[in-house]
């Protein structure tokens, strides 16, 4: 299988997503975040949903520019249950125009637009259902290598993405480490799997590494991933639906 593998320039992909394509997002220097929603203790699963695929993602998707943010559900692992955004910044330099600094105040360019977008969006339904954002867990993510696009994964909506975190501590030298990983990447197969290398670059896990797997339904390679001789904090593994 064919790698694309760099620490330093950032990988350009060519997917389709929600009538987006993302190699306009997922370029190099592309930060990933993973918002996870506090919902609110009558919020039904069903409206969750509806609010956010109907009205609050296609608002976020074209509300600040340079991003681009869709709904992922998670179905399996420490997230089950849980409902998400999933926001790509074009680079680091569109991240930090927003947020210069982690866990800091934002700018006045992510105040305007934020208060533009929220005008879009039912205030009445975001009490209801919603009580914020998890910040916890929160890590920006660099995406620092990746196996060969398959045409089977090129429209996004209906497949899976299943994030496998690697321990903090490896027993490995970093240059090491990093020789594992993309031999790691190498060896894995799967002819309806797509699988990404990411990096932590701020918050939470900074730092760190991250195995992410794009597959269709049901064809998970995680055992491949599990058995790859690298370290995983398997209680973190957590699997999305992407709406």
């Amino acid at each position: 299988m064919k790698v694309v593998l760099s620490l330093l320039p950032m990988l350009s992909l060519c997917l389709s997503l929600h009538g987006q394509k993302t190699q306009d997002w997922l370029k190099p220097g592309a930060i990933l975040d993973i918002f996870h929603a506090k919902l609110g203790p009558y919020a039904e699963r069903d409206s969750v949903i509806d609010f956010l695929n109907n009205e609050y993602m296609p608002v976020m998707a074209e509300a600040f520019p340079q991003t681009y943010a869709f709904h992922i559900e998670g179905i399996d692992g420490d997230r089950k249950g849980q409902h998400v955004k999933f926001w790509v910044f074009s680079s680091t330099a569109v991240r930090d125009s927003y947020f210069p600094v982690a866990g800091g105040r934002p700018t006045d360019s992510y105040i305007t637009h934020n208060e533009k977008a929220s005008r879009q969006v039912s205030t009445n339904k975001m009490i209801e259902l919603f009580r914020g954002w998890d910040f916890d867990f929160k890590t920006d993510w660099k995406i620092v290598g990746a196996t060969e696009a398959r045409a089977s994964l090129e429209e996004l909506p209906g497949l899976v993405m299943d994030v496998h975190y690697l321990a903090k501590k490896q027993n490995v030298s970093r240059r090491e480490l990093q020789n594992h990983l993309a031999t790691t990447l190498q060896q894995l197969k799967g002819e309806n799997s797509q699988f990404f290398l990411l990096y932590g670059d701020r918050d939470t896990r900074k730092g760190t590494y991250a195995i992410l797997e794009l597959h269709a339904p049901g064809e998970s390679k995680k055992e491949q991933i599990c058995s790859s001789g690298l370290v995983f904090e398997g209680a973190l593994f957590s699997s999305y639906r992407i709406w």
